[in-house]
């Protein structure tokens, strides 16, 4: 048992980046089997938890043939974590210490080596890699003052494109995209590579009292829109195959639905289910079907959402039509993602332990389970997980790697 909670309805955790994969990998007959960018068996998950030997969340991988999990990063303060696209090395943000409000971005291969600095002396909050490469960071300056009960000075914001490729440190080439806001905490390329969806906060560093937004920005011009509708408050965005829909999820007072946005329009509406809960919408490698969580219950004045059964995973149409039912979720889920092949789902999340009867706090058990989509039964890949964790990513699996043009993308130094 691992972390301190603060009661036993804990909401799904903070939205982070679960990468939604384009390409597949050759399909095995057990759950997890794949062909790994480096040839060897397994898929590789990346995720934040905990090794025997660690007091602090570490950035992770795990094998989900062999369940072998290997330290990329320890210490803590993972606050972001991203694969490239071609599954050579993993991105992420790391909190440096010895600034408030001073973070990192790191990079290295699956197994720790060849460790980069790619960015620093900068507060940033989130990163994604793109199709064609190229990483998307969202990066503010750092706050003066970050004691929230003062109101600090809002520092100026922006989302950058940087071309890992070209060196460590200030020899990175940057490109800056579009100014933003100071907490934007989730960055999701579209599958054509033509728009990055980014979710933010507006207000000051410690967020204001406003809503989260969703915006579309044109990778080729930086040309950036708010979307309008029912998006307001919602996240954990998933791009259809052809990049014009994006399905995301919100929950307020009137329940926990999914939002779909049109992104030719920027506008969004609302896919009201009344008598169940939805989260973690997340689109397959094909891009035909969705995987979410789905709990049963209703809405009621005052509180969120009472539910009246076990969330469950299931699998729907992109229209939310069901076409499987995969069982109840075996932990309270924190993050879903799609193998590379599209035969199994991978879930983190935890156990509430109350300390006593009745008690509304005690201690989290996590674990990563293998959900096979074909209703086989799951299977528990490890107790490394996280509480709170930071992301749940597949490397990407390649057969062969795909030469991407970068159009009026390329990056200039």
């Amino acid at each position: 048992m691992r972390t301190q909670t603060a009661g036993s309805s804990t909401i799904l955790a903070a939205l982070g980046t679960v990468l939604l994969l384009t390409t597949t990998a050759s399909a095995s007959s057990s759950p997890g089997v794949a062909t790994r960018a480096d040839g060897s068996g397994g898929s590789l998950l990346a995720f934040t938890g905990w090794t025997d030997a660690d007091t602090e969340q570490s950035l992770l991988t795990l094998n989900t043939a062999s369940h072998e999990v290997e330290p990329v990063a320890r210490g803590g303060g993972i606050g972001a974590l991203t694969w490239s696209r071609d599954g050579q090395r993993l991105f992420w943000i790391g909190y440096d210490g010895r600034q408030d409000g001073s973070s990192t971005l790191y990079s290295a291969r699956p197994d720790g080596s060849q460790r980069q600095t790619l960015m620093t002396g900068y507060d940033i909050r989130a990163v994604t890699a793109g199709p064609d490469g190229t990483v998307a960071v969202a990066r503010a300056g750092i706050p003066t003052n970050v004691d929230c009960a003062t109101n600090p000075p809002t520092p100026p914001a922006d989302l950058v494109l940087i071309d890992p490729d070209s060196g460590a440190g200030s020899r990175t080439a940057v490109r800056i995209l579009t100014p933003a806001q100071v907490v934007t905490n989730e960055l999701v390329f579209s599958r054509d590579d033509s728009v990055l969806l980014w979710r933010a906060i507006p207000g000051d560093p410690c967020g204001g009292s406003s809503n989260p937004q969703l915006f579309l920005t044109d990778l080729a011009t930086g040309a950036t829109r708010q979307v309008a509708g029912d998006a307001q408050g919602s996240g954990w965005a998933s791009f259809s195959v052809d990049g014009t829909t994006v399905i995301s999820a919100k929950s307020d007072g009137q329940g926990q639905d999914l939002v779909r946005t049109d992104v030719t329009s920027a506008t969004s509406i609302r896919l009201r289910t009344p008598t169940y809960a939805e989260a973690l919408p997340t689109f397959s490698p094909d891009g035909t079907k969705l995987a979410m969580i789905r709990t049963p219950g209703v809405p009621e004045q005052g509180i969120i959402f009472r539910p009246s059964g076990a969330p469950r995973v299931v699998i729907t149409d992109a229209e939310g039509r069901l076409l499987r039912d995969l069982g109840e979720a075996p932990v309270s889920a924190e993050h879903l993602a799609w193998s590379p092949d599209g035969t199994f789902l991978a879930l983190d999340g935890f156990t509430s332990v109350p300390a006593c009867e009745g008690c509304d706090y005690g201690s989290a058990d996590p674990a990563i389970w293998a959900l096979p989509v074909d209703g086989d039964a799951p299977t528990q890949l490890s107790t490394a997980g996280g509480f709170a964790s930071s992301g749940l990513a597949f490397q990407p699996t390649f057969p062969d790697p795909p030469l991407i043009e970068r159009r009026a993308r390329q990056l200039r130094p």
